[in-house]
């Protein structure tokens, strides 16, 4: 279903899939229009994890980017029906293809009052770049001039290519004519800084940029957030109060929401859905993600057996088992991205043809498949599903390792398993930030690739300004990391989510940020 086929009453559908996804609810200028029912004063929703710190660089997942996006915000914001909204510049335009001169907008203030200034993005973008920050962020700024040979401690920070030409004009230098530079200018994690990130124990003295402000934090249990009196937006029948509580299970926050103590229930199990489809008050819509399960760098020399495992998946029952709309066993990346969709197949008699060509020794050796607990219930399913198929179909026996999500990370960083379960959320709506993370030194490579083919590729598409080809391009580099059985696709990921009739002007990208700062 378009636009065109909605009406000011209309539901529109359940599912929502155009070139750019937008869940924006409530009204013609959304795309899924609620009948309004009861004023509400509040907006809540709960995260699994409460925050540890409230420096960006510090955040990993959604429990982090969903405040952090409200209360801090860049130089671009990201609308997948209006493309790059301008937040922090009026505009930001390249003066040739190595330099992009950014135009601040006068009336941003922080927090406290005080005026936003062209230093106050460089100290941060200098700070990330520091020696003293950890963050798997930094990828985004090696498109920037001197980046990658501070990070090397070839050169020092200062000479950063950035500078301020006049407190409202910021000058980026690039090292290379990246051509999607002002899409990585939509994360908080590059918003302006007037000083060090306080403690969460001092909130109250953080000075930021975005339209929220933390009014209140009560440790384990709910975040306060209230208009910024500075912002830009001035509305005063604009949602005024959000809460966020920390609920560690879905069950937990399911509860909350069917007590209307949240508003918005962000996830609902694979098993929920049948049930809830028909509500009025349930969505689904995709994401932007690349998730997979990959073969850590064990199983390099052991090709037939990648390919064994691949083939023996009957795929269409998984698509079943979590009442999918993707197909697992196509890539995660939505099928506008390719002009034909590159998928990987179930066939049992090749899977076990290439199973007699894997040296007995090899078979002798344990396999592990890992993953993160935080997935919840439906992981732990899907990853079942995945060890009884090659328990039935191969007579290969899989260990499970469900663990923490830092522990698991940190696995994956130093000493990566045989096989694990990374979903990973993009932060550009391109094909180039899907396969970016594929290529030898970034920190996302946890297959540790080094192929001459796939770099031959990524290459092409990095300098493709034409669309047509590059849909082209982003086929054949999917076919290398499926053809080749570097990782198993999961298919198309949808988030289903319920959200309380009565709200209006929020909504959630395909990036999955959540943007309150038209919160009706």
């Amino acid at each position: 279903m378009n636009i065109s086929s909605c009406t000011k009453y209309t539901f529109c559908s359940k599912i929502i899939r155009l070139n750019f996804l937008i869940l924006s609810l409530i009204g013609l200028n959304g795309l899924i229009g609620l009948k309004s029912y009861a004023k509400e004063k509040e907006f809540s929703f709960t995260l699994f994890e409460e925050p540890h710190s409230l420096d960006p660089a510090a955040s990993r997942g959604v429990s982090g980017s969903y405040l952090f996006n409200n209360i801090y915000r860049s130089l671009y914001r990201y609308h997948p029906e209006k493309g790059l909204i301008p937040e922090g510049a009026d505009k930001c335009d390249r003066a040739n293809p190595l330099t992009v001169i950014c135009k601040l907008n006068k009336n941003i203030k922080f927090s406290d009052g005080s005026p936003v200034y062209a230093e106050h993005y460089i100290k941060n973008f200098k700070r990330l770049l520091s020696h003293n920050v950890r963050t798997t962020h930094l990828e985004q700024l090696f498109g920037i001039k001197n980046a990658l040979e501070i990070i090397k401690k070839e050169k020092k920070v200062d000479d950063l290519g950035i500078l301020a030409k006049d407190k409202f004009t910021l000058v980026f230098y690039l090292s290379y004519p990246d051509k999607e530079f002002e899409y990585r200018l939509i994360s908080p994690l590059f918003s302006p800084i007037k000083s060090d990130f306080p403690s969460v124990e001092n909130f109250k003295s953080l000075v930021n940029n975005g339209p929220f402000v933390i009014s209140d934090w009560k440790k384990h249990h709910n975040i306060t957030l209230k208009r910024n009196p500075y912002y830009k937006i001035k509305d005063k029948n604009l949602i005024q109060t959000v809460k966020i509580y920390f609920a560690e299970d879905e069950l937990t926050a399911k509860n909350l929401y069917r007590t209307k103590r949240i508003s918005f229930l962000r996830r609902i199990k694979s098993s929920d859905i049948p049930t809830m489809r028909g509500q009025e008050d349930f969505i689904q819509l995709p994401v932007a993600r690349f998730d997979y399960i990959g073969f850590g760098p064990q199983l390099k020399d052991s090709p037939h057996l990648r390919k064994a495992l691949s083939l023996s998946l009957n795929f269409p029952e998984l698509k079943q088992l979590y009442q999918a709309l993707g197909m697992p066993g196509c890539p995660a990346l939505a099928n506008k991205y390719y002009d034909t969709l590159p998928c990987l197949n179930f066939d049992l008699v090749k899977a076990q043809k290439e199973l007699a060509l894997v040296p007995k020794e090899t078979l002798k050796k344990p396999l592990e498949l890992y993953y993160s607990k935080l997935g919840g219930d439906d992981h732990f399913k899907g990853m079942q599903w995945f060890q009884n198929q090659w328990k039935k179909n191969l007579k290969i026996h899989v260990e499970l390792k469900p663990i923490e999500q830092g522990m698991f990370v940190q696995n994956l960083r130093t000493s990566p398993p045989s096989m694990f379960r990374k979903g990973v959320g993009l932060d550009r709506p391109t094909c180039l930030a899907a396969h970016e993370i594929f290529t030898p030194g970034n920190s996302e490579n946890y297959i540790k690739l080094e192929d001459d083919q796939y770099m031959s590729l990524l290459t092409q598409l990095i300098r493709s300004n034409n669309p047509t080809q590059s849909k082209k391009i982003c086929t054949k580099l999917t076919k290398v990391l499926i053809d080749k059985n570097y990782l198993i696709p999961l298919g198309e990921i949808h988030f289903s989510m319920l959200l309380r009739p009565g709200f209006s002007g929020l909504f959630l990208n395909e990036l999955n940020q959540l943007d309150l700062t038209d919160l009706k």
